[in-house]
């Protein structure tokens, strides 16, 4: 996934609602690079390891690859992995960055209003227990590129829809912490790392084999065990996940069908209209054209 910063305007109406967005976003942080990274962020929020830094809103961050350190005044300092996230609350000084050898991926949402300091403050989360052990959780994962596709998007009242999304996300964490991550089927913690990686990774090639080895195990035990939890072959999971990228960006964009192609992660421009059809029943250039005289129709209503 691309780097996504997005710090929002909030209005009135997003004061009256109660709940909403101040920022939200997607960083992958390589090893041995600066951190925070200086593009991108208001000088309200950069800081230094030596100062730290003191917020305004709440802040949940999500780490989904690598770890570091994460600590407050309320708290000892405490590391941090993948499948871990923290919250950042207002007013309490607080410094994180991730390991110089391995850097980190991080997703973030800022948030805050009248309704969320009541939730925050009813004692489902504390500052003085920021860590939480999320998991890789793919809801979570789809919750946060939800919440970036409609920032993207920016259709009319999507701060409300990101609201709504920020609520789901409360409660997976709370659930995640309260009653632990548990899959309630045989190899299903390893299996649900795997489609973590992969919905990561359909942008991109990935190497099932390689993503196989880095989860300790044989290809063939994998795809048994992929096959028998979720139902189809990673193959498939993996194509299925890069069709919907490429849906997404038919509908959303005016990039070229080659641009589209790399970046759903077809090899080529010829498999991406292959498989496309094959999965949606239309080649994706007349998919575009439908997509197109239906927002028209419905613009003319």
């Amino acid at each position: 996934m691309d780097n996504f910063i997005k710090y929002l305007t909030v209005s009135d109406v997003e004061e009256n609602w109660g709940l909403y967005v101040r920022t939200l976003g997607f960083s992958s942080i390589k090893a041995h690079r600066p951190y925070p990274p200086a593009e991108g962020h208001p000088q309200s929020h950069m800081f230094t390891w030596s100062k730290g830094r003191r917020l305004n809103g709440y802040y949940l961050v999500f780490i989904s690859k690598g770890g570091g350190v994460f600590e407050t005044e309320l708290t000892t300092s405490e590391k941090v992995s993948e499948g871990t996230g923290f919250f950042l609350f207002p007013d309490i000084w607080h410094r994180y960055k991730p390991d110089k050898d391995t850097g980190w991926d991080e997703y973030w949402v800022g948030f805050d209003g009248y309704y969320a300091r009541k939730l925050m403050e009813s004692g489902f989360f504390s500052p003085k227990n920021c860590v939480l052990n999320i998991g890789l959780n793919q809801r979570v994962q789809v919750i946060f590129h939800k919440m970036i596709d409609a920032v993207k998007k920016g259709d009319e009242g999507y701060h409300q829809f990101l609201s709504s999304l920020v609520l789901q996300l409360l409660s997976l964490t709370y659930y995640a912490t309260a009653f632990g991550n548990k899959t309630g089927a045989e190899n299903g913690s390893y299996i649900s790392k795997a489609k973590f990686i992969m919905q990561e990774s359909s942008e991109i090639k990935l190497n099932l084999q390689q993503l196989a080895e880095s989860l300790m195990v044989s290809y063939a035990k994998f795809r048994k065990d992929f096959t028998k939890v979720v139902g189809i072959s990673p193959n498939q999971y993996l194509l299925r996940l890069r069709i919907r990228k490429a849906g997404e960006l038919l509908q959303s964009t005016s990039l070229s069908m080659s641009e589209i192609a790399t970046q759903a992660g077809f090899e080529s421009v010829y498999y991406f209209s292959r498989y496309f059809k094959k999965s949606m029943g239309t080649p994706p250039s007349l998919y575009r054209k439908k997509l197109a005289a239906t927002a028209n129709s419905s613009g003319n209503q």
